[in-house]
């Protein structure tokens, strides 16, 4: 059994089975591990620390008022809308708690695939 931190999961420890849990790209990184495809060591940070990472970077409100009267029909305003949520999520720290269940460096991403 592995011994799981709350909120990330190494590549060999997911597949297609945890795309709720990860996410679609790091479901397949997972499931091409698994099945023998060589890819660089990493770890994926789950879905569950979505609500601590917005609540804690004060973005619930300005994420809900950028999607609250999106037409999901419109491409273009869906692109502009998820353009506005990066540029808002991107310098946000994470909470000390989530930050500190990342691995520290050096760690085994520095290891080169062959």
């Amino acid at each position: 059994m592995v011994a799981y931190r709350s909120h990330i999961r190494w590549f060999d420890e997911i597949g297609e089975d945890s795309l709720s849990l990860v996410g679609g790209k790091n479901a397949s990184l997972g499931e091409m591990m698994r099945r023998g495809v060589r890819v660089p060591v990493g770890f994926a940070v789950t879905t569950d620390a979505y609500d601590p990472f917005i609540e804690h970077a004060g973005l619930r409100q300005p994420i809900h008022e950028a999607l609250w009267e999106l037409d999901p029909h419109d491409a273009t305003a869906v692109e502009l809308a998820s353009a506005q949520s990066r540029r808002m999520t991107r310098p946000a720290p994470p909470p000390r708690a989530l930050g500190d269940e990342a691995p520290a460096s050096p760690c085994p991403l520095s290891l080169p695939t062959r």
